[in-house]
Order: C-alpha cells, then structure tokens, then sequence
C-alpha cells in the first residue's frame, strides 16, 4: 500500500467514525453462523495478558480489509468480526479485547508499510465501537463491580487522551501527526462515557458530573492538555444531555425520573462549565503560535458552542442567560472585524452554532420553578443581539449577499429562522420597548421583500403568526392585536405586491426551474407553499382589517381589469411589446384573482361572526354590498378573449359568489352574463361540442379549462344563493338546452350548467324537482333508449366496435369511436353528479323511478368493460389493447417521480393526454375507461343509501350483484380495487336488511374464494428485493443490475408491490365492513348461513392478511374479532377460533407494523381465551402450551391470573406479559418495547426462551446484497 493511499484512507476513515454514534445506538444484529475467528475458553475479566493468537487474528483481519486491494469477503470480514465482538456470548472477554484496542495496549504491530497509522486508528475505533454497544444495549449483563470499572475505564480513557505533565512533548508531537484521529477518539470517549453515566444511574451521573467539573483544575497549567480536556468534557455533557432527553427509551420510568432530575440540578454547572471552556479556548485561540494549539484551541470552542445549541432546547432559558451563554452567542455573532480567524469553515460553524443558540432560547417557555427576571433578561438578550445582526446582514449590499450563493446565504436563513422563533413565541417579552420592536419587525420586513424566494419565504412565519394572533383577537371579539393596525394594512399590501410580482402561479412542467431548486417538484411544492402563505397573511390580515380589505381588493381588482381591457384591445405594433403587456395583465389578474379569493372569504366570516349583533351584522352586510357591487359589476361585464385572462376573471367572479348571497336581485344578470361570457369569449367552432380535435393542442386546453372555469360560477352562485335562482329555473334550463342543441357549448359545460340548476331546484318544491330532475335526464334517458346504442352494449364486440375501433397511422395507434365515448363519458357523470346532489327526501322517489332504466344499462356498460380485460376482449383491443394497462403518469405517482418529464412511450404519439376522454389516441381511451369505470361504480354504490327503495324496482335484483363480478378472474388489481372500493362496501354498509341477500351477498360468495387465492398468489409473486425495511417497498429506479443470483429490482416490481398492498387494505377495509354491519341478524352470521364455504374463505383470508409485512394487517383483525364474537353459535367457527385464529393472533405480533396496534390484536387474544378457558375440550389449551417456555404451572398461572380479575385492560396486560414471558427476547417484535405498568408479572416460574436461530451466510450475504441493490437503484433514479 503506498502513502497516498494510506494518507487518504485515514482521512476517509476518521471521518466516516463519526457515523459510530448513530450505529452503536441501534439493536444489535443477529450472530451469523460464520465466524471470523475463535473465542478463548478463558473468561477472566479485565486481563493483563491476552490472547496472543486472537489479536493477531483481529490485526490480520481488519489489515487484510483496509488493503488497497482488498476483496468482498475480506470487507465483509471485518463486518462479521465487529459484529462477533458487540454480541459474543462472552461479553467479558469482549470488553477486554475492546479496551485493548481502545488503548492500543495489546501489544502487537501492524504488519505493513503504509497504512501502519490507518489501521491502527481502524483498530481503536473498533475498539471504542464494541465499549459503546455493551455499554448502551448490553449493559444489563454486567456485574456491579463491572459497572463500577466501566465508570474508571472512561476517566482512564479521557485522561489518556489530555495527556500533561512529563509527557505533555511527546503527547503535543503524537498529537499533530495524529490530529485528525485524536479529535475522532475524544468524541468517542465523550459518547462512551455519557452512556455509561446514563446506564449507571443519577447517583454515579452525579458524581461523575461532580468530578468531571473539579478535574478541570488539574490542567491549569498545560494549555494543551487543558483544552483537551474542556472539549472532552463538553462533549460528554452535551452527549449525555441527548442521551437522557432523546434516547430514554431504554430507562425504566424510575430511572429516567431520576436522571431528568439530576441533570436539572446539574444544568447551572454544566453551562457555568461550558461558558469558561468556551471563554478559555477562544483566549488560547488568539494566543497560541502553533498550527496544533490553533486547530486544539478551535476544536473546543465549536464543541461549547454546539453543546450550548443542545442545551438551549432543555436547560432553562434563565439558566441559560445567568449562565452568559446567551452572551457570548451574541458576541460571536457580532464579533469585530480585529479579530481573525484563520479558516472560513470556523467562522461559519462559529456563527451558525451561536445562532442555533439564540434560536433554542427564543423559542422556549418559562418553566414554573425559573426565575422570572432571568427569564426576561434572557429573552431580551436574544431579542437585542438576532436585530443587531439582522441589521448588519442588511447593510452593504444585501441583494447579492444573501441571495443565492452569496457570501451570506446560509447565515441569513439561520438568522431569520431565529428571528422568526422568537418573534413568534416571546416578540412582546423580548422587545419591551417600542424602538426595538419597530427595528426587529422592520428588518423582518426587509428580509421578507427580499428578492430571493426562499430567504422571503422564511420570513412569512412569523407574520403568518402574527396576524393569525391578531385575527384570532378580532374574531373573539377582542380588542387586542399583537399588530398595529398600520402594520396589518402594510403587510396586506405587501402579500398582494408579492403575488403579483413574484408571479406565483402553480409551476408547470414546461417552466424553468430556477437554479437554486434541485428538481421541478422541488420549486412546484416551495410555489405552492409561498402562496398558500401569502393568502393566509392576506386573510387573516382581511378579518383584522374588514373594511381595509374590501377597499384594498376593489383597487387590485379594478387596477387588473384596466391592464386587461388595455391587453385585449392593444394594438401594438410590436408582437414583443403585444406579449409583454399580455403576460402582465395576466399576471396582475391572476394576483387580484388569488387576493380576493382570500380576503372575501375571510370578511364574509367576519360580517358572521357570532360575536355580532343583529344589527352589527346587518351594517356590516350593507357594507359588504356597498364595497364590492361596482367592482363586481366591472368584473362580470369584461370581455377577453385570452385564455389565461378567462381564467383569471371566473376566479374572482367565483370569490364574489357571496354578494349574491345578498343581492338575489343580481341572479338574473349574473346568468345572462356568465351565458355571454361562455358562449362568446372563446367560441366553438362548428361540431367541436360534440367532440374534442383527435389530438388536443395547447391552446385548446387552455380555452376549454378556460370555459368549464366560467361554467362554474354559475354552480357557485347557485349554492350560495339557492333562492335567488329559482324563479329562473325554467328560463335557464330553456337556454342551456337551446345553447347545447345549437353546438354553442359542450356536454361537460352541459352537465356543470345542469348541476347548478339541480342546486337550487333542492330547496324548491317537490313538484319542481321531480320537473328539474325529468328535464336534466331526459336526454340521457333517449340516448340511452336508442337502438343503436342498446345494440352497442349487447355484448364485447359491439362495444368494441362503437367505442374502441382501431387503424394503425404509421406506428401510432388510433382509436376510433370518440364521438360515442365523449358523450357516454359526460352522460354517466351527470347521473352520478345527480344522484349525489339532490339526496333529498323530496327527491329520491322521483330518483327511484329512473333508476328502473338506468341501473340495468349501467350494469350492462360495466359488464362490457370487466369482458375487455379477459382473454377474448384483449383480443377483440387488438393494437389498443394498451388501455387496460397503468399510463404512464400512474406509474410515475406509484414510482413517486412526480415532476419528471415521461418517456415517449412507442405507438402512442401523445400518452399521457387526460384532458380530453374523446381523443383518439391510446391514452385518451384509457381515461375514458377508468373514468366510465368509476362512474357507474361511484352511483352504483351511491344506490342504498341515496335510493334504496329502488332495489325493489330493479328486475333480477339477484342476478344483477353477481353480474358485477362475472369477470373476477380476469380483473387486474386496480380494476378489482375500484368495485370493492365503491360499490361493495357502500352496499355492505349502507343496504336495506331486506335487499342484503339479493344485492350483497352473491357479490360476497363470489369474492371470498377468490380474493382469498388472489391475494395469496399475488404476495407469493412480489420481489422481496423490491421490499424496504419493515416490508415496506422503496421507489426502485431503471437499473436492471444483478449480481450473485439474486432477484432484480425493476419499476414493475415496485408498481406490482404497491398495487397488491391497495388491493390487501381495500379488501380488510371490506371484511371489517362486513364485520360491522348490524342488524337483527349480523351479516356475517347471515353470510356464513347462506354459504359455509365462502364465511371460511373470509376467515382464512383474514388469518392470512394478519401475517403480512403490511400496514393492512392490523385492520384484518378487526374482522377476525367479530369471528370470535360469533363462534359460540357455531362448532366448527369454535374450534377454528381457538385453534387457528388463536395461533395466528400470536403469531402476528412478530410483525413490527404491529408494533402500533398491538393493543387489537391482544383484546382478541383475552376474547378467545376468556371465552374457552372453562371449556377443557377446547383448542386454547392445545395451541397455548405450543408456545416455547411454557409448561402446565405456568399454563395454570396465566389462566388463574385471567380468571382473577374482569378488568379487560388487567386482562390484556396479562396477555402481553404472558406472551413476553414465554417467548423470550425478540420473539414478539410489536411488544418487545412494552414496559408492564405494574412492574412484575402475576405469572410465575416461566422459563426463558432460547435465543433465535441465526441466519445462514447465505441468508445474510443476500440481505446485504438485496440492501445494496436497493441503495444503488434509490441513488440512480431519475
């Protein structure tokens, strides 16, 4: 091995050490059967002298794997070694090889040139790895006296690693060579010791604290040493401030008390120890000569700093001012320009640490002991210091300092993000005085016009905040506001300017993406962010300041209408100068637009408030009127004829909807305008309403989103205003059916002109919805009764022949029929939107009676769907068989590539395209088939609890719940999910008791035996290499690299596993449906009456599901409950419950996604045995002693504790610590972090279960494969 590689090898390794930390602080692994070397019989403890022959072995192993050509065993060697030594049976000689190698006592040298120092360094860490894990997991296991010695270990190692007296030349000499790896070890040592200190218990932790603090004058006089040693402290101290408030998982509550106790005494002199630290080594800093005492005294200044930033979160923020903390962050921040520091690194790390301090400080509560005058000096020092540096980072030249890469950025984002803290949480109490405040909310002000985004973006969370404060004040009747109302007004402004000028539409894909952003979903979810931010502050700023609002809102609305009255009748010579007054008057629009939106609505709120008087809230509504009628007016008289400006006007006529609340009067002009506005803004070409261009443009899409917008106003002002309509009515309905059979508008805007009439028709009479509800389905009604629609749906062929005929262009497929397809799509959404909004009393006989013609039709349009995906529809697709396949943008969001562009995909020229159902291309078939799909399934569903009457009228009632699932077999997961989803469990929840055996349960019979197998045979087909940690799948990439046999990891394995997993939970969602349903009869007791076959597929399902690695699992137990409450009405349920349902509810808990719904499964264990511990004859007492550890006294002694007491939570306690007890350590994954509430078990005597078997080698190189498979394929996604 050469030098450079040795020097670079050390350098990757001392940094990679700090990653010890985290790793020691997880559960050990499992022992691998292989071992890398032999254990000595010898178990002395603490040796002098040690195996020769097993620290050659550990030398040549951890030499051999650090070699420049080291192979994959032998890396992997040095894994399987590291994990002997943490989990050796023999954990004393464990802790003596590893303080060997700690301390590099034992004696042998490390064969080799080069990489003498690298391996060396390899073996201490080693060392120091091994110490950490039996001190943090294994503590348990060791004597008293080793307890004790462990204590001395880690003052011996500390010192060891301070060095001084007689040997302080030659410590300083080893230390520069070696500087890299000693400031590695003291955070070892620090890490170690504060472990022990936790394990050992407050009494130890108060001692050791004790002694740490008066050691410190030992070094008085050895610079050196002593910055060694403050630093090691430090560390230690704020190691063990983690370990106590972070990691107390693995304290009894007794102990925990204790420690959180004892740090609180001890805080005073931990923070008086770290400030004279932090003091002390900054004065080295400056004073010291050599290269070493600089970079010795550095390491222990950020060290204080950073264990300061630790316990700013804890410790009290009084103890935190009297402690001079708070000023000594504040001096670093504003530290003068005299004083150099060398590296710009330790500048950075210097400020971002002090500012992280600030940050703790502000934002934490008085605690009820803490000493209010410290407390508010503390605050006040934090609030003086955070506007001192905001002032100074807004000077000389802030747009280029804290924009993107500037000197400042990062600094600028950790100041405002402590700004932001403190001024929310102590603005009042840390800026007493009214100068400070207007200074520290004037640099906020600063900060948030700022040019650059994401340091703006910042900034609104503490106005956020504030205003919400002050709106909240206002709404409650109060008169306080945190604000002024000068202040409230401007940051209205400001909100407002900031839409408009920082242009925050929704991204596109087609956008750029500025620089600083990593990716487009990046900059897409920080816009959308950014303006949900600035319309909360521009509505809470609108309930603070009503009237300001109003007017505010009428200036932005009539300022955006002139700039688009100049853009629609520019006539400009220049096309630039044409576009750029366009895209402003777009810009200006679309802000007023998002304005309004918020502040109408939030003064709407306002004028409602129940705060109010009578006649407040009659003055306030005059008002309301007042303000916004004349700019209403204006708004729905513009005519443009740009898409985007269309847009823009419908969503602000959209948030004025509430004046017609309260001006009825206006309903009749506002149809008449909305009518124009649809039909002449952007007009339709001849024939265009009965079918979209085969393949949309841009521009088109734009119109037509353009035009449904505009539609939409009108169904919202027939919501809001319900009354004032319907005395137009029949005016209206005359219109959109002239302006329909004319071509001047499309079915969609049909259906959506007709969803507004069906609104206000629902607080009509009776007589005028049955009139409303014949006239909106009439044409469906004839269309469908036709015979050349009848003969469409006859059967697959002809269904295929009228809606999904194919011809081939080129390589592209087309698919013909999109006239037909466009107007079925359309005709199946209105019903489906009808049956949802007139589920009124009134209107559901008239609603019965037409569901006599459309329930068959629509049964015969999803049984032509489900006969496409068998063998003969496939077939009959030819070249588009493609359409019942996952488009290309549902396999993105199941890889969870949002935001990428997707891939052409070949005879497809336009795949992905949704916004239109009646293209031709394969696409637009395809989302006219799921959409079709999940109408008819969503108004199927909607059937018993909209019209259950109808089920009466349906003929062949029975045969129509089976014709739903006659192509089971064939049905991919999605399809299968969609029916389950919303049609069966709405008719399993919602179904007359009398209909239930006709309607639901030939749906039952027939899914039970087949999802039982489909969903055993689908697990059993998912690559476990596409399968996460915990089961759980991760988002593979494109890779197809394989290596040593094992499976690939491709896109459709990852699609596949999450399609089975839907499916899984959609299917418990359903069994705990049918577990739930009451009724004089409970429909399960009635289904496994009328079919015993498919009640057992149910169960066995459900016992299945309970066993998977998957969220589903918890949610099958519910049914399996309702099983145990239902066997003792039947033998064989009985038996099944107390035999295979008991063993499979135990064996469950294995599962870690059990681990937060444990408390369902081990009810029903109590339900089981409590139910058939008397019955001697019963399974319980067959399957209960099964359990490894268990014998007939304890057997007795769980049964005798069951029967001692009623209480169902002493009972389930029981359960857990019976389980626990009998199947050992690791046996049961979801209680193994249980601790019992009352101490020791009621159960005596029972053994312990032997450890688990441990995986082969083979078992483990392939876990290790398939984790690096998945690493690589996270890492290369695209």
């Amino acid at each position: 091995m050469d030098q450079n590689f040795a020097s670079s090898s050390l350098s990757k390794g001392v940094l990679l050490s700090v990653k010890f930390y985290t790793s020691c602080r997880r559960e050990p692994r499992e022992r691998k059967e292989r071992r890398w070397f032999s254990w000595p019989n010898d178990r002395h403890r603490f040796r002098n002298e040690m195996d020769a022959a097993l620290l050659d072995r550990i030398v040549q192993v951890i030499t051999a794997a650090h070699s420049g050509n080291a192979s994959i065993d032998e890396r992997r060697a040095e894994v399987g070694l590291f994990d002997e030594l943490r989990n050796s049976s023999q954990i004393q000689v464990a802790i003596q090889v590893a303080v060997a190698l700690a301390t590099g006592t034992h004696g042998h040298e490390v064969a080799g040139s080069g990489g003498n120092e690298y391996v060396s360094s390899q073996l201490t860490l080693m060392g120091y790895g091994v110490l950490q894990h039996v001190a943090g997991n294994r503590w348990d296991e060791l004597s008293a006296g080793e307890r004790d010695a462990m204590v001395g270990l880690c003052f011996s190692l500390l010192e060891g690693l301070c060095g001084g007296g007689a040997q302080q030349q030659q410590q300083q000499q080893q230390q520069q060579a070696r500087s890299a790896l000693m400031f590695a070890l003291r955070s070892k040592c620090a890490v170690l010791f504060a472990i022990v200190i936790k394990r050992h218990g407050a009494a130890y932790a108060s001692e050791s604290i004790k002694r740490l603090v008066a050691d410190e004058a030992k070094y008085v006089n050895v610079p050196h040493a002593k910055s060694a040693y403050q630093a090691i402290v430090s560390l230690v101290f704020k190691y063990l401030v983690d370990e106590v408030y972070m990691f107390a998982g693995d304290m009894g509550g007794v102990h925990a008390r204790d420690m959180l106790v004892c740090m609180a005494t001890w805080f005073p002199e931990i923070l008086r120890f770290t400030v004279n630290a932090l003091e002390d080594n900054f004065k080295v800093y400056g004073e010291a000569q050599d290269a070493y005492g600089k970079k010795n005294a550095m390491f222990a200044v950020k060290t204080a700093l950073e264990s300061g930033a630790l316990y700013g979160e804890v410790a009290p923020a009084g103890a935190m001012y009297a402690s001079g903390f708070i000023k000594a962050a504040g001096y670093f921040l504003s530290m003068p320009d005299s004083i150099s520091i060398q590296n710009p690194q330790d500048l950075a790390d210097i400020k971002s640490s002090s500012c992280e301090i600030l940050k703790c400080v502000g934002s934490r509560r008085k605690t009820s002991d803490e000493n209010q005058e410290d407390f508010s000096r503390g605050m006040q020092e934090v609030g003086m210091f955070l506007t001192q540096v905001a002032g100074e980072l807004l000077k000389n030249n802030p747009e280029e300092r804290l924009s993107f890469e500037g000197e400042d950025e990062e600094f600028a984002f950790e100041v405002v993000d402590a700004m932001v803290e403190l001024g929310r949480t102590h603005l009042q109490d840390a800026l007493p005085d009214e100068a400070g405040r207007f200074a520290f909310l004037e640099h906020m002000l600063s900060f948030a016009k700022h040019s650059y985004m994401p340091l703006a973006s910042r900034s609104l969370g503490l106005w956020y905040k504030l205003l919400q404060e002050s709106a909240s004040s206002v709404a409650s009747g109060g008169q306080r506001s945190v604000l002024p109302s000068e202040a409230v007004l401007f940051l209205m402004q400001l909100a407002a300017e900031q839409l408009q000028q920082r242009n925050c539409k929704v991204p596109q894909l087609d956008d750029e993406v500025p620089i600083y952003f990593d990716d487009f979903e990046e900059f897409k979810e920080f816009i959308t962010a950014y303006r949900q931010r600035l319309s909360g502050i521009v509505r809470y700023s609108a309930v603070a300041l009503p009237d300001q609002a109003l007017h505010t809102t009428v200036s932005r609305l009539t300022d955006a209408i002139s700039q688009a009255k100049v853009a629609t009748n520019s006539v400009s010579a220049s096309a630039e100068a044409q576009s750029e007054t366009m895209e402003a008057a777009r810009g200006a629009l679309e802000a007023a637009a998002v304005f309004s939106e918020s502040t109408v609505k939030a003064v709407w709120d306002a004028v409602n408030a129940k705060a109010l008087s009578d006649e407040a809230k009659m003055a306030r509504k005059h008002a309301f009127c007042q303000v916004l009628e004349p700019i209403y007016s204006a708004t729905i008289q513009l005519r443009v004829g740009d898409a985007k400006l269309l847009l823009s006007q419908a969503k602000a006529l959209s948030s004025l909807a509430r004046l017609i609340t309260l001006r009825p009067d206006l309903a009749k002009d506002a149809y008449s305008n909305i009518q124009d506005m649809l039909v002449n803004c952007i007009p339709l070409n001849p024939g265009e309403h009965e079918v979209p261009p085969p393949l949309p443009s841009e521009p088109w899409r734009e119109g037509s989103q353009a035009r449904v917008a505009v539609a939409t106003v009108f169904l919202d002002y027939a919501l809001m205003c319900q009354e004032g309509f319907l005395s137009l009515l029949e005016e209206i309905a005359g219109n959109v059916s002239q302006l329909y059979e004319a071509g001047r508008i499309r079915p969609g805007e049909r259906n959506l002109l007709m969803d507004g009439i069906l609104a206000s028709a629902v607080t009509g009479s009776p007589q005028l919805q049955e009139t409303v509800i014949d006239w909106s389905l009439q044409m469906t009604k004839a269309s469908w009764a036709s015979a050349s629609v009848q003969q469409a749906i006859s059967g697959p062929e002809s269904f295929v022949k009228t809606y999904l005929p194919t011809r081939m262009e080129g390589s592209d497929v087309r698919v013909g029929g999109a006239k037909e397809r466009y107007r079925m799509n359309h005709e199946l959404h209105h019903i489906e939107r009808t049956m949802r909004r007139m589920a009124t009393d009134c209107s559901r006989q008239v609603l019965t009676k037409h569901m006599m013609w459309i329930v068959p039709h629509s049964l015969q349009v999803l049984l032509c769907i489900s006969a496409l995906t068998t063998a003969r529809g496939r077939e009959l697709l030819g070249p588009a068989v493609g359409i019942l396949d996952l488009s290309q943008q549902e396999k993105a969001l199941y890889l969870r590539r949002v935001g990428v562009r997707l891939a052409p995909v070949p005879g497809d020229a336009n795949a992905g395209d949704y916004s239109s159902v009646g293209g031709e291309t394969v696409s637009s078939a395809r989302g006219w088939l799921r959409h079709c799909m999940e109408y008819v399934a969503h108004f199927l569903g909607l059937l018993t609890s909209v019209v259950p009457a109808c089920l009466s009228t349906i003929p062949k009632l029975n045969e129509a719940g089976s014709l739903i699932y006659s192509h089971v077999e064939s049905m991919d997961h999605r399809i299968l999910r969609i029916f389950v989803r919303h049609l069966t469990i709405p008719a399993v929840r919602d179904c007359p008791a009398e209909h239930m055996a006709a309607w639901v349960l030939p749906s039952l019979s027939i899914l039970a035996p087949h999802m039982k197998v489909r969903l055993a045979t689908a697990w059993q087909s998912l690559n476990p290499a596409a399968l996460g940690q915990d089961g759980f799948p991760q988002v593979s990439a494109h890779g197809q690299f394989s290596a040593h046999g094992a499976p690939q990891v491709n896109d459709e394995d990852v699609i596949n596993d999450r399609l089975v997993r839907e499916l899984s939970g959609e299917y418990a969602d359903l069994l705990k449906a049918v577990a739930d349903r009451q009724s004089q009869v409970p429909l399960l007791q009635n289904f496994f009456v009328a079919d015993p076959q498919g009640g057992l597929a149910l169960a066995h399902a459900a016992l299945e599901g309970m066993l998977r690695p998957d969220e589903s699992a918890y949610r099958f137990a519910f049914f399996c409950k309702a099983l145990v409450q239902l066997a003792p009405s039947d033998a064989a349920l009985y038996q099944f419950v107390g035999s295979e349902l008991l063993y499979t509810a135990i064996s469950s808990l294995s599962l870690e996604v059990m681990a937060c719904r444990h408390s369902e499964v081990l009810a029903m264990i109590r339900d089981i045995v409590m139910q058939q511990v008397d019955d001697p004859q019963s399974q319980v007492h067959k399957v209960l002693p099964m359990l490894p550890g268990v014998g007939p006294e304890n057997l007795a002694a769980f049964f005798t504790a069951m029967k001692s007491t009623r209480s169902d939570k002493e009972q389930r306690n029981q359960v857990k610590l019976f389980l626990l007890s009998s199947g050992g350590t690791g046996a049961f994954t979801a209680l193994e972090k249980w601790k019992p509430p009352g101490g020791a078990s009621t159960v005596q005597g029972v053994k312990k279960r032997p450890a688990r078997v441990p995986k082969s080698q083979a078992e483990a190189e392939a876990d290790d494969h398939l984790s690096g498979e998945i690493t690589r394929h996270l890492l290369s996604s695209t």
